[in-house]
């Protein structure tokens, strides 16, 4: 795999659906300017905001779900740019562009030049379409490109994009005099100017939902849950592994030294292991073999002998009795190493030594 280049996230898209998908946005793309879209178009606003909406919102989804560019030697090499500057402003920017192009695009003015003149609706399709690639591209993925942003910094773009065309929906349907002059409605032919003009509106408030409310939805709740994140997004920070039991201690000692110099005084982490002393898990906790006890045992005494390299870094580790008297394949009896290095050879008759490795608290 090539750097800086996000791979499919598996069972996330398939290929036959990228495949449908960008024959769709090309079926779609075309067919707005056949009969009867364009007909519509030229007579209704409701035709003329069905057209729009396909362009601005539909097409440009599409063709991004479809990811026509996911073998170009190309789009690697964009993708490792965009990897390489992550930067929000630069989202922020694409999303600035596309309000821009959508805006101009549904002025009365920029409709009734593309009633006049037809050659300007070629210019208007392209310029929607790329607009809404460049926006897309910052809410999903398209590979080998990823966005640059997720989380609630997508949902927010995600929510300004979805927004605006829903202002433009309600101006459509609480104009008085009509949003477009450029259409004439004569009574008892056809649709009225009011019905013309809800139709309308509540074909780009559709629209709109439909296309944005998913991905608004799912990083929503992925930022919410906590949930996992794509490797294409973690490439994004510049992090190439998760985090396991073989990276663990460097990752630990990184961050106490980070914590440091970032001016913090130090971290305090503090481990239940009550449940290691236990055959039976209690009620919404695990259950722990004795081998995973040992495992357990064995993580503690690395992060002892790792004392000098992780500064500012106090653990406490909360643990019962039956660690030194219950069953004898759960105590710490069976880990020597562990147990010399935290059992006091010294010990006071009559009060515990606060400062020791192991103390005694009474219950």
């Amino acid at each position: 795999m090539k750097a800086g280049v996000a791979p499919e996230r598996s069972g996330a898209v398939t290929l036959p659906i990228r495949r449908w998908s960008l024959l769709g946005a090309a079926l779609i793309s075309l067919l707005t300017f056949l009969p009867p879209v364009s007909s519509l178009a030229h007579r209704y606003e409701l035709g003329q905001v069905l057209r729009y909406g396909l362009w601005a919102m539909v097409v440009p989804t599409l063709v991004v779900v479809g990811a026509p560019w996911r073998h170009a030697a190309w789009a690697e090499t964009l993708a490792q740019r965009r990897r390489r500057h992550p930067e929000l402003w630069r989202s922020v920017g694409f999303t600035l562009v596309y309000g821009l192009v959508v805006v101009w695009w549904f002025t009365p003015m920029s409709v009734r030049a593309t009633w006049r003149d037809p050659w300007l609706r070629v210019i208007e399709a392209v310029t929607l379409i790329a607009g809404g690639i460049g926006l897309w591209l910052e809410l999903a993925e398209s590979p080998p490109l990823a966005p640059r942003v997720g989380g609630l910094r997508s949902v927010v773009l995600g929510t300004a994009a979805m927004w605006l065309v829903w202002i433009e929906a309600y101006l459509v349907a609480m104009s008085h005099s009509g949003w477009y002059p450029t259409f004439h409605h004569v009574a008892g032919q056809g649709l009225s100017q009011a019905a013309d003009q809800q139709v309308a509106a509540v074909i780009l408030w559709f629209m709109a939902t439909v296309v944005f409310v998913p991905v608004i939805f799912l990083d929503a709740m992925q930022w919410l849950h906590g949930e996992k994140v794509a490797p294409a997004l973690l490439r994004l920070a510049d992090i190439s592994a998760r985090i396991s039991r073989t990276n663990a201690r460097p990752m630990l000692v990184s961050l106490c030294h980070f914590l440091r110099k970032a001016g913090a005084g130090g971290l305090l982490v503090v481990l239940d292991v009550r449940q290691l002393s236990r055959a039976a898990p209690a009620e919404g906790t695990l259950r722990y073999s004795p081998a995973a006890v040992m495992d357990s045992y064995e993580v503690l005494r690395e992060i002892i002998d790792d004392a000098e390299h992780l500064p500012g870094l106090l653990i406490a580790v909360l643990a019962e009795a039956a660690l030194a008297t219950g069953d004898s394949r759960r105590a710490l009896s069976q880990y020597a190493a562990l147990q010399m290095r935290v059992w006091p050879d010294v010990r006071p008759g009559d009060r515990q030594n606060p400062v020791a490795p192991l103390v005694w608290l009474a219950a």
